[in-house]
C-alpha cells in the first residue's frame, strides 16, 4: 500500500514516496532539505548508542539510527533484550516452559529422547568430531582446553565474586550450593541424603560389583598411576613432599619433635617425668569394625611398657561430650556409635 503525502509547500497530495520526491524538484528543494525542514525530530541524525552524527538514509526512513556497524550491533542487542524483557518478563524465550516442552517434543520425534545430547548418534558424532580435530573424545581430556577453562572460570569468579573459586566463599556457598541442596534434598550436601547414598551404592554394585567405586581394582590402579606420574610413588603417603605438607597441620613441640597435638606432647612429658617406659606411635596396627561391618586400621598414640602392655590414645576435650567419647566430625547417631566402638 502506497503512502500518501501532502506537500507542505503547495498542499498538493501524492501517492507514494517516488511521486512525492519527484514533485519536490519543482520547488527546487532536495528530499533531505524538505525532511529537515518539515519532518525531522529532535533525536534524528544522532546515534542512539554513542551520540555521534548519523547520515541521511532516504526520505521514507530519514536518518540512520546509528553511526557505525559496531553501534548498529550494540543497538540490535539492546532492542532484542528489551523485546525479550517485555515479552517474557525479564527472561528469554528459551527459558519459557513453552520453549522447553516444544524442544522436548522435537527431540522425542527426532531422536527418541527428551534432550538431543542424550541421543547415541549425537554422542558418537561429537566424539568423531573431537577425535578428528583434537585426537581426544572430550574437550576436558586435552590439557590445553582444561587450562583455558580453568583460567576463564577463575577470571570470571574474581571479577564477579572476588575469589578464584566460588566454593572458597562461605557466603556464596550459603546462597547457592547449600541453599539449592537444602531445597532439593533437605541436606547441605547431596551425599548426606540416605536416599542418595543408597542409590550410589546400588549403581556401584550394578556397575562394579562393589558398593563404592574406590574399592574397584580400576580405581586403585588409576590412583597408583596418577600418583606415580605426580609424585613418583604409588601412594601419596610415601611421598616426602606430601609428608612435609601434612606436617603443617601437626604440633611442632619445643623439643623439636612433631606430634598430632599438643596434648600428646604434654602426656609424653608426664611419662618422662614419672620415668614410665613407653613407645610413641609404636609399630602396631589394630583393626576394628564399625557398625556397618567395615574394617578400619588404627595406630595407638602410646604403648606403655610395664608388667602388661597398655595402649593409650590421646584426644582433646572436643572429643568428649557429657562424659562420653564422641566423633566431633560426624555428629550423627552412627558417628557416635562408631566412636564408642573405636575408643571404648
Amino acid at each position: 500500500m502506497k503512502i500518501k503525502y501532502i506537500c507542505k509547500l503547495c498542499n498538493k497530495e501524492f501517492d507514494g514516496t517516488r511521486n512525492f520526491t519527484g514533485h519536490l524538484k519543482l520547488h527546487k528543494i532536495s528530499s533531505r532539505e524538505y525532511y529537515d525542514k518539515f519532518l525531522k525530530k529532535p533525536d534524528d541524525g544522532i546515534c542512539q548508542v554513542c551520540g555521534k552524527s548519523t547520515v541521511f538514509f532516504k526520505f521514507a526512513n530519514g536518518y540512520r539510527k546509528t553511526c557505525s556497524d559496531e553501534c548498529y550491533r550494540q543497538l540490535s542487542v539492546k532492542n532484542w533484550r528489551k523485546t525479550m524483557n517485555d515479552k517474557y518478563d525479564g527472561g528469554y524465550y528459551s527459558g519459557t516452559d513453552e520453549y522447553r516442552e516444544k524442544r522436548k517434543l522435537d527431540c522425542l520425534e527426532k531422536y527418541n529422547c527428551e534432550y538431543y545430547w542424550q541421543a547415541k548418534e549425537i554422542k558418537e558424532k561429537r566424539k568423531d568430531s573431537m577425535l578428528e580435530r583434537y585426537n581426544v573424545e572430550h574437550t576436558m581430556q586435552k590439557e590445553e582446553f582444561k587450562l583455558l577453562a580453568k583460567e576463564h572460570r577463575e577470571e570470571t569468579n574474581l571479577e564477579r565474586y572476588g575469589v578464584k573459586h566460588n566454593w572458597s566463599s562461605e557466603e556464596l556457598r550459603e546462597q547457592g550450593q547449600y541453599k539449592t541442596c537444602m531445597e532439593k534434598y533437605g541436606y547441605k550436601y547431596p551425599s548426606q541424603n540416605p536416599e542418595f547414598k543408597e542409590k550410589y551404592k546400588q549403581t556401584c554394585l550394578n556397575k562394579y560389583g562393589v558398593d563404592n567405586y574406590t574399592k574397584t581394582q580400576e580405581y586403585i590402579e588409576k590412583t597408583k598411576q596418577t600418583n606415580l606420574e605426580k609424585y613418583g610413588f604409588e601412594w601419596t603417603q610415601q611421598s616426602p613432599e606430601i609428608h612435609k605438607k601434612q606436617m603443617y597441620g601437626k604440633y611442632h613441640a619445643p623439643n623439636e619433635k612433631v606430634y598430632d597435638s599438643s596434648w600428646e606432647y604434654l602426656f609424653e612429658q608426664y611419662l618422662i617425668e614419672k620415668k614410665i617406659p613407653y613407645v610413641y606411635q609404636a609399630d602396631l596396627t589394630l583393626v576394628w569394625t564399625d557398625i556397618d561391618g567395615k574394617e578400619h586400621r588404627y595406630i595407638p598414640d602410646f604403648s606403655i611398657i610395664t608388667d602388661k602392655q597398655e595402649l593409650i590414645e590421646i584426644k582433646g576435650d572436643h572429643f568428649i561430650e557429657n562424659g562420653v567419647l564422641i566423633d566431633p566430625y560426624n555428629k550423627t547417631e552412627k558417628g557416635y556409635a562408631n566412636a564408642r566402638l573405636k575408643w571404648e
